[in-house]
C-alpha cells in the first residue's frame, strides 16, 4: 500500500478513536514514538519505521562549559 493511502486509513481510524475517546488521538499508539510530525505522512512513516523495529533519534548537541574554581 502507497504512504498516502495508508496515510488516509490512519486519518479515518483516528478520526473516529478521536470522536469515541472525546479527544485527540494523536500520539497514543504503539507506533508514535517513531513519529516525525514534519514529514508528510507522519503515522503511515511511523508505523513502517515501527514495524521494522525502528525508532525515532534526536540529536543532541552539548556545549563544553569551562568552568574557572578559586579557592
Amino acid at each position: 500500500m502507497k504512504l498516502k493511502e495508508e496515510q488516509t486509513r490512519f486519518d479515518e481510524v483516528k478520526w473516529f478513536a478521536s470522536v469515541a475517546a472525546g479527544a485527540d488521538q494523536c500520539g497514543s499508539y504503539s507506533f508514535c514514538g517513531c513519529c516525525n510530525k514534519e514529514n508528510s505522512y507522519p503515522c503511515a512513516r511511523a508505523a513502517r519505521r515501527y514495524a521494522r523495529g525502528g525508532i525515532r533519534v534526536a540529536t543532541v548537541t552539548v556545549k563544553k562549559i569551562m568552568r574557572s574554581y578559586s579557592e
